[in-house]
């Protein structure tokens, strides 16, 4: 016999492809939001702007809890330094992100600082990050905020 717990979420992920219309009254935007997780890691690889280049990086992962499958159209990444300067990170390559799975996402853009700002902001210890995503599911299209309050995981090259 199947097991209930594997198979309706598969169930549920085959028929919003097909027949989206009914769930999107149940799956409101406040519903699917909570189903995406965005973080930045803080082991591995830190948030990075390089002065030398105007470029900065950045590697969020993305936990999608739900069964459907939820494409990110664009991503925003602000970061604001405690020394006082601030970069971003946009991408509008799209990413799926399959449903019930783990993916890590690397967006990387030009962002001009000044170079009294980048010297200041090489001795910042923590930052602040906003995310602002645009999602596309089989059900309904919508944008989501994430606000980070307090990343160590910050470098400033300059």
């Amino acid at each position: 016999m199947p097991n209930p717990f594997t198979t309706f979420p598969t169930i549920l992920k085959y028929i919003s492809k097909v027949w989206a219309l009914p769930l999107r009254f149940y799956y409101t935007k406040e519903r699917l939001d909570p189903y995406l997780i965005l973080d930045v890691p803080s082991s591995g690889d830190p948030v990075d702007y390089y002065y030398t280049s105007q470029e900065a990086n950045c590697g969020l992962n993305a936990y999608n809890l739900s069964p459907f499958d939820y494409t990110i159209d664009r991503i925003k990444v602000d970061v604001v330094l405690d020394g006082g300067g601030c970069f971003s990170c946009t991408n509008t390559t799209p990413y799926l992100v399959q449903g019930s799975s783990h993916h890590r996402i690397f967006v990387r853009s030009k962002c001009p600082m000044t170079p009294d700002v980048a010297n200041r902001s090489k001795e910042s210890k923590r930052a602040t990050v906003n995310i602002e995503a645009s999602i596309i599911t089989s059900i309904r299209t919508f944008t989501i905020r994430r606000h980070i309050d307090y990343l160590k995981n910050v470098r400033v090259m300059a």
